[in-house]
């Protein structure tokens, strides 16, 4: 890849719309979607959006202080 050919593929990029893209598909569009929707287009918006809500797995030490909080017979939260 070129100097050359990539200048031309940052112009063919700003020259549609304000020259900023979904980060998740690359797609172009407008700045106010982008604010809105988290940096996504509306359908990857969507598609975020039908996913199911996973809680990241809780590391070691925080299970560890969770069973010494519960052994002192305080409730948690789940």
């Amino acid at each position: 890849m070129s100097i050359a050919s990539i200048r031309q593929q940052t112009a063919d990029r700003m020259a549609s719309g304000d020259g900023r893209a979904c980060l998740v598909c690359g797609t172009a569009a407008d700045g106010i979607t982008l604010s809105m929707f988290g940096a996504r287009c509306f359908p990857c918006y969507q598609a975020y959006r039908r996913e199911p809500l996973v809680p990241p797995p809780r590391s070691k030490a925080a299970e560890r202080i969770r069973a010494e909080i519960a052994a002192m017979g305080k409730g948690l939260p789940p």
